[in-house]
């Protein structure tokens, strides 16, 4: 049943190739508007954002702020990265809006401001 269901994901790919292009327009508008801000994103050129906090207590804070405001993600610390490396690990996909991304931006930008962060 699983082979079924991927082989039929390969298949939409190549039907439905829009799909892949709107995944990478919002994961180009989304790491720019990060990086306009002045998040550090690393070289992530994907689907799966890191945002660099570096510091473990602010990464959990600002994990628990953004929840708080109706945007989730998940904090990376150690042991899972050295506690100089905690990030906040963030996915980007097709079915994201401008405005759900821009709604992201901006509670970020709030967030990191709060936090020192920015």
């Amino acid at each position: 049943m699983t082979v079924a269901g991927v082989y039929r994901s390969f298949q939409l790919l190549e039907e439905e190739p829009q799909w892949r292009e709107r995944l990478w327009d919002n994961i180009a508008y989304f790491l720019k508007g990060l990086k306009e801000l002045g998040f550090d994103t690393g070289t992530s050129r994907t689907a799966v954002v890191p945002l660099l906090i570096r510091d473990q207590e602010k990464t959990m804070t600002f994990n628990k702020m953004i929840f708080d405001e109706g945007v989730y993600a998940s904090p990376v610390v150690y042991p899972a990265v050295p506690p100089a490396e905690s990030r906040i690990r963030l996915g980007v996909m097709a079915t994201h809006t401008k405005e759900d991304l821009n709604k992201s931006l901006e509670v970020f930008g709030k967030v990191g401001k709060k936090l020192g962060i920015l």
